[in-house]
Order: structure tokens, then sequence, then C-alpha cells
């Protein structure tokens, strides 16, 4: 059965890929990294200045699937894309998840690993111990298999934090799209206070998604799922909220793990 890693760029892809490039699990076909063209700015620069060199130094390729693995209705950015039409992120319906991560990352098992419903591709899933909740099983007739080897090696995320440190390399930071619904009060703040300006941004990608022709009643529309980012805009920080943030694992949710 071929293998594939699904890398994410955080904490926990990142120990995986030190332990394939160390001979500590085996090489697996294929390291795919889906790209909604909205991530943190900090997570490309890791890709790219620290990542990127350490796999090519072990013979490895981490393949960005972009733009050409996304049907093209869905060609653009995920934040783009909400712009030109008026929306935001899903919530209960995940469509950004489905269709910037786990379609672009099918088309690529079936297409360059040849994946079927009857001979499937065993995708690794970097989920930790202390996270295991979130494992779920891949039904019947999938094109991929999903298998978690941090929890099968009994490793938490400070366990890979400690991978990564003893490899040589900087500490991961958090991945995830930079304005994800499903960020806590404090990372909003965060955002609000360290990047002004893609703060902006998400209070004018809400806000248009309020203005939609099919928002016809004007129900209030949200890009947080705690409600309004205008009440982040009007608050000011609260003590704990570094402390809350520091606590926070690799994202709030784990909902884009594929």
């Amino acid at each position: 059965m071929k293998t594939s890693l699904s890398f994410g760029a955080g904490v926990q892809t990142t120990a995986l890929l030190v332990l394939i490039a160390e001979g500590k699990l085996p090489r697996p076909d294929a390291i795919i990294f889906a790209d909604t063209g909205t991530e943190q700015e900090r997570t490309y620069r890791y890709l790219e200045e620290v990542i990127a060199p350490y796999a090519k130094s072990h013979g490895l390729e981490i393949t960005a699937l972009g733009p050409d693995w996304r049907s093209k209705h869905y060609a653009a950015d995920l934040e783009s894309y909400c712009r030109a039409h008026r929306m935001v992120p899903g919530t209960w319906v995940r469509w950004c998840t489905d269709q910037y991560k786990v379609r672009p990352i099918l088309r690529y098992l079936k297409k360059e690993l040849g994946a079927t419903k009857t001979s499937p591709v065993e995708s690794w899933i970097g989920i930790s111990t202390n996270e295991s909740h979130r494992a779920t099983k891949s039904p019947p007739g999938n094109y991929q298999l999903k298998r978690y080897p941090l929890i099968e090696m009994g490793l938490s995320r400070d366990d890979c934090q400690e991978i990564i440190t003893a490899a040589g390399l900087p500490a991961a930071p958090k991945s995830g799209c930079w304005f994800c619904p499903f960020q806590s009060q404090g990372k909003w703040h965060q955002l609000k206070r360290e990047e002004p300006a893609l703060f902006e941004r998400a209070l004018f990608m809400e806000a248009n998604a309020q203005r939609s022709a099919t928002n016809t009643d004007k129900t209030p529309i949200h890009l947080p799922i705690f409600g309004s980012l205008q009440r982040v805009a009007a608050q000011e920080e609260l003590p704990g909220f570094d402390a809350a943030i520091a606590a926070e694992g690799e994202c709030v949710t784990g909902s884009c793990f594929v």
C-alpha cells in the first residue's frame, strides 16, 4: 500500500517529518501540503526557510497543492474567494476545509499515487496523544486510509516539540488560516495587536458577507464562531489572554486535519 503524509507545517507534522528523516518512520510515497493561500505568514516563512531545506538535505520533497489542485470554482485563495462571494468560511458546513484541503489531497492521491476505493493510499495524519479524540477512521470505500503514527508511538505535542528541538530546528509555528473562524478571542486579539492590517481585512470580510445579496433578511453573519468580530475590535485585551494563547495547541479544534 502506498503512503502519504498530510503535512500542515505545524508542530505535529513537522515532528513526523523529522521522524521520517531520521529513519524512525518509513519514507512515505508523498508528503503533501494543501495550501489554502491564506496560511499564517510565519508558516510560509518556516516552510521556505526551515522545512524545505531540511527536507531536501534528507532527500525528501514536500509537494504543495495550490490552485491547480482545486476545482476551477475555488481556484482563488480562500480570502479572495470569500471576498468575491461575500461570505465567510464555513463552521457548520465545512466547505473551506473540504474544497481547499480534503478534495485537493484526494485528487493528488488518485492522480499521482493511483488511489482507488479498493486500493486506497494510507494517509498519515499529525494528531498526537493529547488530542486523540480528533482521530477518526476513514469510511469504507474511501480513497485514503487514515493512520495516526504519533498516537501509535505514544507521542504528545510536547514530545513533538522535543523531537523538533533535538533535530536542531527552531520551533514550528502554529498552523492554520489567519482568519480561521475557530480561533479563540485571545487569538483574535493577538491578530489585532500584532497584525492590524490583517485584522482589518477580517473585519471587512465579515461586513462584506453581511451585505451579501443572498442575505435578504439581513441576518447577522459572524466570522468567528463565538460571535461578531466587532466585539474584539471594540474590546480592550483582558488579563490572561497571552497565557491562554500560549496554552493553545496547534489549532483550536483540529477541524482542518485531513
